[in-house]
């Protein structure tokens, strides 16, 4: 009989982080900028961190839209790295802290979704699946831009799912944590209404099916419908974003279909909610979880089908979204595998990933692409930037294709000419010699790629050891361990 060898589910975790985060460190070192760019400058520099410099800030402005968006977290996070980085605005530091945030709110989700994966080498595989999957840089745009409000927007929304699939098991904590997390879900992103939407779907299809039909249901529907239209009466309509929307019926269905991978990709998720709807399982158990994910998922990719049919549904910032449906879907498939009813067996998943990472591959050279034009695009900018301000030649931020990085010369000419604005950029930004600040690795850089270099090697030794070690103790040696100690052939 040979012995077991139970892998450490720490382990697992710290190969997926150490990845994660070190591919992303490695990629923010060799592409990142110092340059503050588009949003910060209107949304951060003017309306947060100078009013805090001259003592003007009010507290409303933290949560005062920015088009469409209320990002109180974001600003929160933004004036708490500023001020700790000694009143200095360093982009290249918020989207490392970015890379941070990324990984412990997937990492949050994956022990989620392992709840209902008992099988030891099942729960294996699927960590390595969701550490290739979140390894690739597909958002570009959300990696190299401060774009941390959508990562804040992911993890409340994975909070408040789990504390609304939670709910059934009794407890006020699992109520008070469904208020709080949906709150702040609208706080960080305007899609947080659509958070809220989902649960009052989940919980009404519940109460429906008879699993939570009781009077807490009943109320926490209620409070959950105030909330969520609350949130879309104070959420505002931009009309410059009108061009964007899907202009019809099929213009919604065909963008759909892009976002979806032609269905393909979200045909596990949809035989399993279909399963779940008919199985009606007790309310404490955990794949209620994967339900409210799938219905948050649709409930998203269809407002972005809605709100950027015409075309952009594919656009770079939406791609961590979509990767988090493709493994809620991967979830769905191994719970369906464990359907009695269903029998799906091994090949069809096999084939599921096969074409998912054909997909991804294929994929690989516009990613490449957008890296090269995001880093060149902040290095020029970052030169003009810094020409202008020792020279204040406006010809250096007006000249036709110029790269600048804000849309308006004339509103970004205004902003670098406040005394204020100047002292809150970095100082290799603002001073006049260039020679050391124009380098493309600055010290910060250098520190984050070697940071970077060490994690992807300690995933790499990691994984070594769960597959030689932990995995198959055959791949070492020809004979086995057996249940006395013994060493046989």
């Amino acid at each position: 009989m040979t012995k077991e060898v139970r892998t450490p589910v720490f382990l697992l975790y710290a190969v997926f982080a150490a990845l994660v985060i070190g591919t992303r460190f490695m990629i923010v070192a060799s592409y990142g900028n110092i340059t503050p760019y588009w949003d910060q400058w209107d949304a951060i520099i003017d309306r947060l961190l100078r009013p805090w410099i001259d003592g003007t800030l009010q507290w409303q402005e933290l949560i005062a839209p920015h088009n469409e968006h209320r990002v109180f977290t974001g600003r929160v996070l933004s004036l708490s790295l500023f001020l700790l980085n000694g009143r200095v605005l360093n982009p290249m530091l918020e989207i490392a802290v970015n890379a941070l945030l990324y990984a412990g709110t997937l990492l949050l989700l994956l022990h989620i979704l392992l709840k209902m994966i008992p099988e030891e080498r099942t729960r294996m595989a699927t960590v390595i699946f969701a550490t290739l999957l979140f390894s690739v840089p597909l958002a570009v745009e959300n990696i190299l831009m401060n774009n941390s409000s959508l990562y804040f927007i992911l993890l409340f929304s994975f909070l408040f799912l789990y504390a609304i699939s939670r709910r059934g098991s009794g407890g006020g904590l699992w109520d008070l944590l469904v208020v709080v997390s949906g709150l702040l879900a609208c706080l960080s992103f305007a899609s947080g209404a659509l958070t809220l939407a989902a649960g009052v779907g989940f919980l009404g299809l519940q109460w429906m099916l008879g699993v939570q039909r009781n009077r807490n249901t009943i109320i926490m529907i209620l409070v959950l419908a105030v909330m969520t239209g609350v949130a879309v009466h104070f959420t505002p309509s931009i009309p410059g974003h009108a061009p964007y929307k899907s202009r019809s019926i099929l213009d919604f269905a065909f963008a759909l279909f892009k976002m979806t991978g032609g269905v393909v990709f979200y045909i596990p998720s949809l035989v399993f909610m279909f399963r779940q709807l008919q199985r009606k399982p007790k309310a404490d158990d955990p794949t209620w979880f994967l339900f409210a994910l799938c219905v948050w998922l649709f409930g998203q990719m269809s407002v972005i089908a809605y709100g950027r049919g015409n075309g952009q549904v594919l656009s770079s910032r939406y791609l961590d979204l979509y990767a988090v449906g493709i493994l809620a879907n991967l979830a769905a498939f191994l719970v369906n595998m464990r359907d009695p009813v269903l029998k799906w067996s091994i090949k069809p998943l096999s084939a599921w990933v096969m074409v998912l990472f054909i997909g991804i591959g294929i994929f690989l050279s516009s990613i490449a692409r957008d890296l090269s034009e995001t880093g060149a695009r902040g290095v020029e900018s970052e030169s003009r930037v810094r020409t202008y301000l020792a020279t204040h030649d406006e010809s250096v931020l007006n000249e036709k294709n110029a790269r600048i990085p804000y849309p308006d010369p004339k509103r970004l000419k205004s902003l670098l000419d406040q005394k204020a604005v100047q002292s809150l950029l970095p100082s290799d930004l603002v001073e006049a010699d260039g020679s050391r600040a124009g380098k493309r690795h600055t010290t910060f850089a250098r520190i984050i790629f070697f940071a970077g270099s060490i994690l992807v090697g300690i995933a790499s030794g990691l994984c070594c050891y769960l597959l030689f070690i932990q995995g198959d103790p055959h791949l070492l040696s020809a004979r086995s361990i057996t249940s006395t100690g013994n060493v046989t052939d």
